[in-house]
């Protein structure tokens, strides 16, 4: 049995790396999905106006403004983006933190690889034993 030495500062630094990472992806990521479900009520909201305007009898000129309102709305959506290539909503947020999480079990396990082999571990290949 052999015993583990643990380098706890180390263990702390990957701690407060994780730390964080999860609060820069919460601080970003959480205005931009209240930004998105504001943007959606809107445009939802300005559909409901513009139905009921659309079926009372009113001026032309509110009804072309309401028109023009709707249409304005549901052509610019309200989101945060990133240059365009992805909306920042909800569904982002879980491939982030599932893209931090593999990268970090890849990193820890390099990392596993190279302490066994530091300490002199062995490599089992095609049924021959090698020491490093």
């Amino acid at each position: 049995m052999t015993s583990t030495h643990v380098c706890w500062t180390e263990v702390l630094s990957v701690v407060i790396w994780i730390i964080n990472a999860i609060l820069v992806l919460l601080l970003f990521s959480l205005p931009a999905f209240m930004i998105h479900e504001d943007g959606e009520r809107l445009m939802a909201a300005s559909f409901r106006m513009y139905h009921e305007t659309f079926h009372e009898e009113r001026d032309l000129t509110v009804l072309s403004q309401m028109t023009f309102f709707t249409f304005q709305i549901h052509a610019t959506k309200l989101t945060l983006s990133a240059s365009n290539y992805f909306d920042m909503n909800r569904s982002i947020i879980l491939s982030l933190f599932s893209a931090i999480l593999t990268y970090f079990l890849i990193l820890w396990e390099f990392d596993i690889k190279n302490k066994g082999r530091a300490d002199g571990g062995s490599l089992l290949v095609n049924n021959e034993t090698t020491f490093f």
